[in-house]
């Protein structure tokens, strides 16, 4: 009769025997998916894969109706001598070491996929590699051979772009910074994707542009369909010799970029987007090197073009519109630049919505031109060691057509505007809310020559309307005015209005508004202006825009005299 403790000590046995047992077991259930050295040598296994050291070269392999299904190890350097096609129904999977070397004019076309390490040579020799489209249509740059150990990977890289733009597929850049010493020339159909952590994956250019899309050249005169994404384009910044722009787009549609990092440009333009279409651009980033005046982060004419949430920085002007086209800026960042948005527009249109751009002892946004909309968009003008820096500049002195800057959050901002700013047309703070039956705007700017009337605004059938008369812009550098006044046009008289304006201690600025009755339909809004002081002088150029709401059938009639 065993005792207690001895059966214990039997428990203990038996599970550690039954341990022992299982131990192989989960052994082997674990390894079961990996090739055995049997199924390296045995090419008649039924299992997945098949070591083409059975055959006497890969084209036996190939050839041969047990390699159906299955994949085809290739473990070592394997010479290809004549040309072949790898159908759909194998898939080559290269191990450390392996690697295709084809012929002088010879070609290997790959119909299958393929599997091996992004980061692994697969392919050598002097012959033409090319994917058909059964292939599963994305290539590693480093399968043939680039790697950022050497200085010109151009060929590597574009052999890459070039089989996946044929057959719409995806060419992969691995994590690393591959440098290259003539331009990459990207063709349609082509998605380029970065594999590793954000901005990890470096095309690096030396002394050349960097990526070049331009349908100018091509059967059709256009590109199309290209996408690129989690990628960094760093500028070499050791000479100024790339040309003209980094990147470039011409004559391109529907191509995006996503999460794409232009870093120390030293170029000109350092993206440049010329008669195209439908392009969308997220996330993008701009970094300059430095701030010289011919600096351009982003530089777009002729062209449709979407920027959501733009990044550009310390270059002297971070976005430049020539016009031509319709451009969205949506929530855009601009930080450290001379000029944040310069506006150089005669035709097209360009909206601004939300974000922030600030500026470094120049403009936030420099007015050049036509059909700006502005909304509710930061400006943050910062003055450093060279103070200067202001909010809204219109550098060219003419009028302008539909120029608004609507909820700015700091249009009164101490020194916000230069003093040379001209504000015809150029719209600071938008209309007012107003009912759904009759309503408009009227905007007029003039010089206001002391004691001199500014030229009357005549408007004519707006019975019972009412009204907001708004008028702003710099008296000089330092100070801001902004006033409103609201009146009604009825049959009853009209009083002169005078507003005194105490702007620093002994300067004083006096408007006076003259609201004149005509009849009962029809009115005059006369501004004077009496300066004294020392902000005396001959001149305060100011804006003055009425809204008005009436309840007539018809739209009013606006006449300016």
């Amino acid at each position: 009769m065993l005792t207690h403790k001895e059966k214990k000590r039997m428990k203990q046995i038996k599970r550690l025997l039954l341990i022992i047992i299982l131990i192989p077991v989960v052994h082997v259930s674990a390894w079961a998916d990996l090739p055995s050295k049997e199924q390296y040598s045995d090419h008649e296994t039924k299992g997945p894969w098949v070591d083409v050291k059975a055959f006497p070269s890969l084209a036996a392999a190939v050839g041969s109706n047990t390699t159906e299904n299955k994949e085809i190890l290739i473990t070592e350097k394997l010479p290809v001598n004549a040309s072949l096609t790898i159908p759909n129904n194998r898939t080559l999977r290269f191990t450390r070491g392996g690697k295709l070397i084809v012929a002088s004019g010879k070609t290997l076309t790959i119909d299958c996929p393929v599997i091996a390490d992004l980061k692994q040579q697969i392919f050598d020799g002097q012959g033409a590699i090319k994917f058909g489209w059964n292939s599963d249509q994305r290539v590693s740059i480093c399968w043939k051979g680039a790697t950022s150990e050497i200085n010109n990977n151009a060929p590597f890289i574009q052999w890459a772009l070039d089989q996946m733009s044929a057959i719409q597929g995806t060419v992969i850049i691995p994590f690393g910074s591959y440098k290259y010493t003539t331009p990459l020339k990207i063709l349609s159909n082509t998605i380029i994707e970065g594999q590793g952590r954000k901005f990890s994956c470096t095309l690096h250019p030396i002394d050349c542009p960097a990526v070049i899309m331009d349908g100018s050249s091509v059967d059709g005169g256009w590109i199309f369909r290209i996408k690129i994404k989690n990628l960094t384009i760093f500028g070499d910044g050791t000479s100024d010799v790339h040309g003209d722009k980094l990147v470039s787009l011409h004559n391109a549609y529907n191509i995006e970029m996503e999460d794409v990092w232009i870093y120390n440009q030293k170029t000109s333009i350092g993206l440049s987007i010329e008669d195209c279409n439908d392009i969308v651009l997220s996330n993008l980033v701009v970094y300059g090197q430095d701030t010289g005046s011919s600096r351009k982060g982003v530089f777009l004419k002729n062209s449709t073009v979407k920027m959501i949430s733009p990044d550009v920085e310390n270059i002297y002007t971070g976005i430049y519109s020539a016009g031509g086209g319709t451009v969205d800026i949506i929530s855009p960042y601009m930080e450290r630049c001379i000029v944040g948005y310069r506006h150089a527009v005669t035709t097209g249109t360009t909206r601004i919505y939300g974000g922030l751009i600030s500026s470094i002892n120049g403009y936030c946004i420099d007015v050049q031109g036509d059909h700006l909309y502005v909304y509710g968009t930061d400006l943050a003008p910062y003055q450093g060691a060279n103070p200067g820096g202001l909010g809204i500049n219109s550098s060219t002195g003419e009028g302008y057509a539909n120029v608004f800057f609507h909820d700015i959050p700091k249009v009164a901002q101490k020194d916000f505007f230069d003093r040379t700013t001209n504000w015809l047309n150029l719209h600071v703070t938008g209309t007012v809310p107003v009912p759904d039956y009759n309503k408009g705007t009227i905007d007029f700017s003039k010089e206001l020559k002391n004691h001199t009337a500014v030229d009357a605004i005549e408007f004519n059938d707006v019975e019972y309307a009412n009204c907001e008369l708004r008028i702003y812009g710099p008296l000089n550098k330092s100070n801001y005015i902004s006033k409103v006044y609201t009146f009604a046009v009825t049959e009853g008289s009209f009083s002169t209005v005078k507003e005194r304006v105490e702007v620093n201690s002994g300067d004083i600025a006096v408007l006076t508004v003259i609201i004149k009755q005509i009849n009962a339909s029809r009115c005059k809004v006369i501004v004077k202006a009496d300066v004294t002081g020392s902000l005396k002088r001959d001149t305060i150029n100011l804006n003055l825009q009425l809204n008005y709401q009436a309840k007539t059938s018809n739209r009013s009639k606006l006449l300016l005299l």
